[in-house]
């Protein structure tokens, strides 16, 4: 691998599940967790994706201390708002 390259739009927090998942024959990882909703977080509200610059500090740091700090690069990133063409141009 040359290098890595992350897409990120929102942090998903979540949490231990309330309730134990039953054994089935299908599986879903969201059995296996609860959303976590962290008390005073920003929010867009257009999307309402939370709003967490630090998270791709945060990215960088885990890439290096835990995956040996291989070559990575943000690949997509974004916000999403309503109405978001009103910012578009001749150019884009």
């Amino acid at each position: 691998m040359d290098y890595l390259g992350l897409n990120f739009d929102h942090p998903k927090r979540v949490k231990a599940p309330d309730v134990i998942p039953v054994i089935s024959p299908s599986w879903s990882p969201e059995w296996y967790y609860d959303p976590y909703l962290m008390p005073g977080r920003r929010m867009n509200v257009d999307k309402g994706w939370e709003i967490y610059p630090e998270a791709v500090y945060d990215i960088a740091i885990k890439m290096r201390d835990h995956y040996d700090n291989i070559p990575w690069f943000l690949s997509e990133n974004g916000v999403g708002i309503s109405g978001e063409d009103r910012y578009r141009d001749e150019t884009g």
